[in-house]
C-alpha cells in the first residue's frame, strides 16, 4: 500500500480507537501508537468546505491527536478539555469515518508532484544542462529556456520574493518533459535506461499531467488518482534513481 494511503488508514484508525476511549480521562487513553511517526498532511491543510468554514476531517482528527498528546498528564477527559461535549466530538469522529478525506488526497499528492519535480530538475540538471553548457541551445527548447530565465529574472527583480535559483528550478512539469524527450536527450540516460524503460518513464510522466492539473487547479482527486500518483512517481523514482 502507498505511504499515503498509510497514512490515511491510520487515520481511521486513530478515529475508531477514539470514539471506543471517550469515557476514559485522556492520560488513560491508549489511542497515540496508532499515529506513531505519521505525517498525514502538511501542516497548511484547510477545509475541503471552504463556504462552510467547517474543517476538514482529517484536520479536526489530527487537533484531537494533538490535544490527547499535550494533555496527557491533567487527568481530563476529552471533553473536559476540549469543551464540546461527547455528542459533538462523537459526530465528529463519525464524520471522519464516513468521509473518503479526499481533500487529504490533493495534500498528500501535492506532496509526490513536488518531490517528483525537483527530481525531475536535478537529474535534468546533472545529465542534460551542466555536461553541454556551451551548446545548451542544442538540448533544451530554446522557448523553455528563455521563459525560464525571464521567470528567473522577474523573481530576482521583485521586492516581494527572495533566494538564488537555477534556470531548471523555474521549469513547470510539461517542460520537464519536454526536455526529456527532446531531441537525443534520452542518450544521457543510456547508462541507466534502455530505451523501453525511457519511454516508459515519459509515458507515465503523460499519464501524471491530468492529475497534475488537479492539484494545481484544486480540484479533489480520487483515490485511484492519488494511488496512480503515488505509484508513477515511486516508478519513475525507481528507475532513475540509479543514476545517484
Amino acid at each position: 500500500m502507498e505511504e499515503g494511503s498509510k497514512a490515511i488508514s491510520k487515520l481511521r484508525s486513530f478515529a475508531k480507537e477514539l470514539s471506543r476511549s471517550l469515557e476514559e480521562p485522556i492520560g488513560s487513553m491508549n489511542v497515540l501508537g496508532e499515529m506513531k511517526s505519521t505525517a498525514i498532511a502538511p501542516p497548511f491543510v484547510v477545509s475541503s468546505k471552504r463556504d462552510s468554514g467547517e474543517r476538514s476531517p482529517a484536520r479536526t482528527l489530527m487537533d484531537y491527536y494533538r490535544m490527547i498528546r499535550e494533555e496527557r498528564d491533567d487527568g481530563k477527559t476529552l471533553e473536559e478539555t476540549s469543551g464540546k461535549s461527547r455528542a459533538e466530538i462523537e459526530n465528529e469522529i463519525q464524520d471522519a469515518l464516513d468521509s473518503e478525506i479526499e481533500s487529504e488526497y490533493n495534500f498528500l499528492g501535492y506532496r509526490f508532484l513536488y518531490e517528483l519535480e525537483c527530481f525531475l530538475r536535478d537529474i535534468i540538471q546533472e545529465r542534460v544542462v551542466d555536461v553541454n553548457q556551451d551548446n545548451i541551445g542544442n538540448f533544451v527548447p530554446k522557448n523553455i529556456l528563455q521563459q525560464c530565465l525571464l521567470r528567473k529574472e522577474t523573481e530576482e527583480s521583485s521586492t516581494y520574493t527572495r533566494g538564488e535559483y537555477r534556470w531548471i528550478d523555474y521549469a513547470d512539469f510539461n517542460d520537464l518533459k519536454t526536455i526529456l524527450e527532446k531531441g537525443k536527450n534520452r542518450r544521457r540516460f543510456e547508462d541507466i535506461l534502455n530505451e523501453e524503460q525511457f519511454k516508459c518513464v515519459v509515458s507515465k510522466l503523460h499519464e501524471l499531467d491530468p492529475i497534475r492539473k488537479k492539484i494545481a487547479h484544486s480540484r479533489s482527486l480520487t483515490k485511484d488518482e492519488f494511488n496512480r500518483l503515488s505509484m508513477y512517481s515511486e516508478d519513475i523514482g525507481r528507475l532513475l534513481g540509479e543514476s545517484s
